[in-house]
């Protein structure tokens, strides 16, 4: 049995400590290892050809809800990541725009094409809620991935 990929970047949906419902679902992004990275700043490697992102609610450590908790912020367990948009920034390109989300709730992943010395900005859209009926889909702000040239940029 082989052991599951690990995504490019965590995507953790957060909200208000009893704020309202949000019309912008707002996100915060983290490597493998759980370091913060800018929304505007996801970079891979020259000839990485996708990138995965990977909601995760449930699995969130510690320190970070409880530094979330702190400044009035929680991780937002009742939504769900569903499908996404992409665009390359800057120049035209060929690869798609739309992207199915797929994996349980609170583990969905979505991976977006890239090549090599592009920006695609890219809006996620959760669901909610959770489970049962879709009751409204929510986008992110825009988030950008950048792929480095194979020239060593």
């Amino acid at each position: 049995m082989t052991s599951p990929t690990l995504p490019d970047f965590y995507v953790v949906p957060i909200r208000k400590i009893n704020g309202p419902d949000a019309s912008i679902e707002h996100c915060l992004y983290y490597d493998t290892s759980w370091n913060n990275v800018a929304a505007n700043n996801l970079l891979v490697n020259a000839g990485q050809t996708t990138v995965t992102l990977q909601e995760q609610t449930d699995s969130v450590p510690k320190p970070i809800q409880q530094g979330l908790k702190l400044i009035g912020w929680e991780v937002n367990s009742q939504v769900t990541l569903f499908s996404g948009t992409a665009k390359t920034l800057n120049q035209a390109s060929p690869l798609p725009t739309n992207y199915d989300a797929s994996g349980l709730p609170g583990e969905a992943k979505i991976a977006i094409d890239i090549t090599s010395g592009t920006t695609r900005g890219v809006i996620l859209v959760f669901r909610f809620p959770l489970t049962g009926d879709v009751q409204g889909l929510i986008a992110t702000s825009d988030p950008e991935i950048k792929a480095g040239s194979s020239s060593g940029d």
